[in-house]
């Protein structure tokens, strides 16, 4: 019982990795922007033909919005939007 068969975990993981498709990121940017008050960060890379963008809030780093897009100003919209709305619901305390 919980004895190996016949093959090491190093035999099993390239087995298993040689039939996966890896995905190239290419073209990464980041950059901060400030969205209804909140600083955000804009990630955005291509991979495969299409622009992928991620809206996260700078201070707790929560994602906001993961986005695709033609372009990298189509998937950077697309975030900006999606992250817009969800801020322009948060209530910040005054402290």
């Amino acid at each position: 019982m919980g004895q190996p068969r016949g093959r090491s975990r190093g035999a099993r993981r390239s087995q298993r990795s040689e039939g996966l498709n890896r995905m190239r990121a290419e073209n990464y940017q980041e950059r901060k922007v400030e969205i209804e008050g909140w600083p955000v960060n804009l990630s955005s890379y291509e991979a495969d033909g299409v622009f992928h963008c991620k809206a996260d809030n700078v201070s707790p780093g929560a994602a906001l919005a993961r986005t695709r897009g033609a372009t990298r100003e189509e998937a950077e919209q697309k975030a900006i939007e999606r992250a817009r709305e969800l801020l322009s619901r948060t209530r910040r305390q005054n402290v």
